[in-house]
This record gives C-alpha cells, sequence and structure tokens, in this order.
C-alpha cells in the first residue's frame, strides 16, 4: 500500500500546480523534510523506532511483572501488618471495656443486672455487645492473617522476588533509555514539522490537487508506541519531554498512575487469592471511572464472578 501510495504521490507532484513561495513544488518541500506518503499520512522514517520498541517493550512487560509481583508481596506484607494492628487494638478496647463492666459491678455492688438502675443496664450492655462484636471482628482478622500468611513467600522467595525485581529494573532503564534514544527525536521532529507552514501548505496544496485528506504523522503504530513508551516513563518515574497535544506526552493523572498501582496488585493477586483481586478491582471500577484500568477491572469481575459460580 505504501509503494502504490508512493508512487501517485510522485506522479501526481509531477503535475501538480502548487508551488511554495521559494518555487518549490509541495512534494519536494515535503521530501526534503524526510516526508513520504504512507495511507493517508505524511511520515518520517519510523522503522528503526518502530524496530527499536518491539525490542524493548518485551523487557519493559518483564520488568513490569517483576514489579507486579513485589508490589503484591509488599502490599501483603502490609496487610499483615495492618491486621496484626487492627486486632491489637481491638483487644486494647476489650480490656478497657471489661474495666468499665467491673467498675458498674462494683458500683452496683455485683447484684443482678435486673436490680440495675436503667442508666447503668445500658452501659454495660452497650459495652458487652461492642465486646462480642470486637471478638467477632478479632477472629475475622486471624483468619485473614492466617490467609495471607499462606500467600506469603518465605525468606528465600522473598529474596528471589527482590533478585529479580532488581535485575528487571536494571534492564528496563537501559531499554527506556534506549527506547527515548530512538522515539524522542522522531517525536520531537514532528513537532517541529507541525510547526511549519510550509509543511502544512505542501500537504494541503496535495489535498486540494487529489482530493484527499492527508495528514503529518506520526503513524498510528508510531502514536500507539510513543505512548505507551511515555505510560511506562509515567508509571515508573522515567523523566519525559514537553507534551504537546495529540501525541501523548502528556503528565499522567495521578488517578490513572494509582489504578495502574492498584490493578498491578490485583492482576498479581488473581491467580491465589481470586477474592482479594475482585476486592481491588471493584475497587478501581469505583475510584477510578474512565480509566483503562477501570475497564479492564470491569472485563476481569465479570470473568472471575463466572468462575466463582
Amino acid at each position: 500500500m505504501v509503494r502504490i501510495a508512493a508512487a501517485a504521490f510522485g506522479l501526481c507532484m509531477a503535475t501538480l500546480p502548487g508551488q511554495a513561495d521559494d518555487g518549490a513544488a509541495p512534494a519536494d518541500v515535503l521530501r526534503a523534510r524526510g516526508l513520504r506518503p504512507d495511507g493517508l499520512f505524511f511520515v518520517l522514517d519510523e522503522d528503526e523506532a518502530l524496530a527499536g520498541f518491539r525490542d524493548g517493550d518485551r523487557t519493559v512487560t518483564a520488568f513490569q511483572a517483576a514489579s507486579a509481583r513485589r508490589a503484591a508481596m509488599l502490599y501483603n506484607d502490609g496487610e499483615i501488618a495492618g491486621a496484626v494492628a487492627r486486632i491489637d487494638a481491638l483487644r486494647t478496647r476489650n480490656a478497657d471495656l471489661g474495666l468499665v463492666i467491673d467498675q458498674l459491678n462494683q458500683i452496683n455492688e455485683y447484684r443482678p443486672l435486673r436490680n440495675w438502675n436503667t442508666g447503668h443496664k445500658t452501659a454495660h450492655n452497650a459495652a458487652k455487645n461492642e465486646m462480642n462484636a470486637n471478638r467477632g471482628t478479632v477472629l475475622q482478622l486471624q483468619k485473614y492473617l492466617k490467609q495471607l500468611g499462606g500467600q506469603r513467600p518465605g525468606r528465600e522467595g522473598r529474596a528471589e522476588i527482590d533478585r529479580e525485581f532488581e535485575r528487571q529494573h536494571g534492564f528496563f532503564s537501559i531499554a527506556v533509555e534506549n527506547l527515548s534514544g530512538v522515539m524522542d527525536p522522531v517525536a520531537r521532529e514532528y513537532r517541529e514539522l507541525a510547526a511549519d507552514g510550509e509543511v502544512s501548505d505542501a500537504i494541503e496544496a496535495i489535498n486540494a490537487a487529489e482530493g484527499k485528506r492527508y495528514r503529518l504523522g506520526p503513524s498510528d503504530d508510531f502514536r500507539e508506541a510513543y505512548k505507551r513508551l511515555n505510560e511506562t516513563r509515567g508509571a515508573f518515574g522515567k523523566s519525559k519531554p514537553a507534551s504537546r497535544p495529540g501525541m501523548g506526552t502528556a503528565d499522567d493523572d495521578a488517578a490513572e498512575a494509582k489504578a495502574r498501582t492498584v490493578f498491578a496488585i490485583a492482576k498479581a493477586l488473581e491467580p491465589r487469592n481470586s477474592k482479594a483481586a475482585l476486592e481491588r478491582y471493584r475497587a478501581i471500577v469505583s475510584d477510578y471511572p474512565g480509566t483503562p484500568e477501570a475497564e479492564e477491572a470491569s472485563r476481569r469481575i465479570e470473568a472471575l464472578e463466572v468462575n466463582r459460580r
């Protein structure tokens, strides 16, 4: 398709009446800037950048997997610490409530509860009810701790997760730098071409002559690849160049970054604890609506609920 478009482009330009201000034909203006037709785009040579992206993207994916495993491990640690702290707090509260009940018994000289005044009865019953509720919560938390403990890797497993994360992080850093080195210059050149009046005039002249709707690139493939590169740099703290609308270089919204983190944790939990994964997916749908992660989380919820039936 590219060869056919290029041939038609060359034939048309041989007879095109429109000229740039310096007398150059529109085709010559675009060729001089390294642009060629590709479908309905005029694009630069993106082959090296896209080949580099395909190679580097595999490394990025491997690091994201290692990062998700480590995030799940750290999240598990946090859940365990939180559950232990909650149990301690509930037990402390029950000890305080026990003292309140003892004081009420002393005040009422250990007479049967039916002989107490209404205020003391109400206080006693409220304390008892809260203590019972707290005991039930402690039992639930203890079950949850047992479940978390079963998911928690041992010392060697934790060390291996950390080592793999560090190893993949090193590869990832190199890959992102290499990708940036081949893709940023192309994106920057597109930004400069978009601001070049002669380029826009040349494309308009070609469109008028051919009745087409050619546009300045990048190609869809490059646009998607560059968007993914910037998402990766944003999610993992890598710097990226100044933004331009349509090139996918704007800073990621903080909510989207958080949604990606929670989604990575949920995905890591899914094979081992579908219930916990479901909770995370539902939180994404509720807390981060409109994000790509919310859409994917909705699909994962549906799939998991079908499997649980």
